[in-house]
């Protein structure tokens, strides 16, 4: 799971720009999201 604009991190001419913190997807936030639109129980 990723937001938009993930795969600039991991271009090669753009590797030293920074991405934020806040842009980037949680754990916890991930194991929500899963859980709200599948039904998914992680343990």
């Amino acid at each position: 799971i990723e937001r938009p604009g993930y795969r600039v991190l991991r271009r090669r001419r753009c590797r030293r720009k920074h991405i934020p913190k806040r842009h980037r997807v949680a754990k916890e936030e991930a194991m929500i999201l899963l859980h709200e639109m599948f039904g998914v129980t992680i343990e």
